[in-house]
């Protein structure tokens, strides 16, 4: 069972549950599902597995940098996400995006300020490991991000928003 303070997960709670409302702040469930893509575009690429060190470092860097993106949408989405959550009916049954903690820093669990630093975290580390696969990584997860925040931008704008995910998804893939 989980510990709570004031009805709010990870507050005054063990290291433990502090990250997983990091993780359940930038999905990182699905976050982690979604380095295959990158993993397969590269197999694809190379024609071959990558050597060892390549696998690692590409995982660490796909991983931190999928944190990122979805812990952005997150942030520049709290408003919307507060004014959602005040019209949702209980949910029951499993959804990967709420196996830990739904929009945690829309619900208060986390504050805004460790939210940015979570991102900036995550997206130091991903740079350093794009980096050190190639330098063209690092143009092309900036790419991404600026991408994700054009998606957030247009959450109440367009149905076609849809659209920019998924060249932010190929160009995750290219990197």
């Amino acid at each position: 069972m989980q510990r709570t303070v004031n009805n709010k997960p990870g507050e005054g709670g063990s290291p433990l549950s502090r990250a997983k409302l990091f993780l359940a702040f930038s999905r990182g469930l699905q976050a982690f599902i979604s380095i295959a893509q990158p993993g397969l575009a590269a197999v694809i690429a190379l024609v071959a597995i990558p050597e060892w060190d390549v696998v690692a470092i590409g995982f660490i860097a796909a991983w931190a940098g999928n944190n990122a993106a979805f812990a952005i949408n997150d942030l520049l989405d709290v408003e919307l996400d507060k004014r959602r959550f005040k019209h949702l009916r209980e949910f029951k049954g499993f959804d990967i995006d709420t196996a830990l903690v739904r929009h945690p820093l829309a619900q208060g669990y986390l504050s805004y300020k460790s939210g940015v630093v979570w991102i900036l975290t995550s997206s130091l580390i991903a740079v350093i490991g794009a980096y050190l696969l190639n330098p063209w990584c690092v143009v092309l997860f900036v790419v991404a991000l600026v991408l994700e925040v054009y998606y957030c931008k247009l959450s109440q704008v367009s149905a076609f928003k849809f659209l920019i995910t998924g060249v932010m998804v190929a160009v995750g893939a290219m990197a």
